[in-house]
């Protein structure tokens, strides 16, 4: 039994989403301890390819 199109982009969504939180809260945390947050890598290598 596989994923439908629409659980697919349900998923898309959840992991888009929470890929975004986690950057803002790495440049927050980096911030604070005086760091440059522009080289934070920010493009997905998993499976779903998030940008």
């Amino acid at each position: 039994m596989g994923i439908d199109i629409f659980d697919q982009q349900d998923l898309r969504a959840y992991v888009t989403v929470t890929h975004h939180c986690l950057l803002k809260a790495v440049e927050n945390l980096m911030k604070e301890l005086g760091q440059d947050s522009s080289k934070i890598e920010r493009k997905s290598k998993g499976f779903l390819e998030v940008w």
